[in-house]
Protein backbone atom coordinates (compact mmCIF):
# COMPACT_ATOMS: atom_id res chain seq x y z
CA UNK A 1 0.00 0.00 0.00
CA UNK A 2 2.86 2.58 0.09
CA UNK A 3 4.63 1.89 -2.53
CA UNK A 4 0.95 2.54 -4.60
CA UNK A 5 0.96 5.68 -2.26
CA UNK A 6 4.59 7.05 -3.61
CA UNK A 7 3.65 5.98 -7.11
CA UNK A 8 0.66 8.19 -6.93
CA UNK A 9 2.56 10.99 -5.35
CA UNK A 10 5.48 10.92 -7.51
CA UNK A 11 8.21 13.59 -7.02
CA UNK A 12 5.46 15.95 -5.16
CA UNK A 13 6.65 13.94 -1.94
CA UNK A 14 9.89 14.94 -2.47
CA UNK A 15 9.39 18.78 -2.78
CA UNK A 16 6.78 19.30 -0.71
CA UNK A 17 7.32 21.15 2.75
CA UNK A 18 5.25 19.19 4.86
CA UNK A 19 1.89 16.98 5.00
CA UNK A 20 -0.80 17.58 7.39
CA UNK A 21 -2.86 14.33 7.85
CA UNK A 22 -6.39 13.88 9.38
CA UNK A 23 -9.07 10.75 9.42
CA UNK A 24 -8.62 7.33 10.54
CA UNK A 25 -6.56 6.23 7.43
CA UNK A 26 -3.36 8.67 8.43
CA UNK A 27 -3.25 6.41 11.80
CA UNK A 28 -4.57 2.96 10.63
CA UNK A 29 -2.27 3.03 7.54
CA UNK A 30 1.49 2.97 7.38
CA UNK A 31 1.82 6.85 6.09
CA UNK A 32 4.63 7.94 8.58
CA UNK A 33 7.17 6.06 6.93
CA UNK A 34 5.99 7.01 3.52
CA UNK A 35 6.13 10.81 4.59
CA UNK A 36 8.52 10.77 7.78
CA UNK A 37 7.88 14.69 8.70
CA UNK A 38 3.66 14.36 8.29
CA UNK A 39 2.14 15.32 11.01
CA UNK A 40 -0.85 13.03 12.37
CA UNK A 41 -4.01 15.36 13.80
CA UNK A 42 -7.10 13.75 14.92
CA UNK A 43 -9.09 17.28 14.03
CA UNK A 44 -9.44 17.58 10.17
CA UNK A 45 -10.28 21.20 10.67
CA UNK A 46 -7.58 22.05 13.00
CA UNK A 47 -5.72 20.44 9.91
CA UNK A 48 -7.16 22.36 7.73
CA UNK A 49 -6.75 25.61 9.66
CA UNK A 50 -3.04 24.78 9.94
CA UNK A 51 -2.35 24.38 6.29
CA UNK A 52 -4.01 27.44 4.92
CA UNK A 53 -2.17 29.40 7.79
CA UNK A 54 1.11 27.53 6.35
CA UNK A 55 0.52 28.18 2.78
CA UNK A 56 -0.94 31.83 3.94
CA UNK A 57 2.79 32.50 5.51
CA UNK A 58 4.76 31.35 2.51
CA UNK A 59 3.46 33.85 0.42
Amino acid sequence: MVKDAKKRLGELADFAAGFYLCGGGAEALPLKELLPGAVIHDNPQTANARAYLQLAMSE
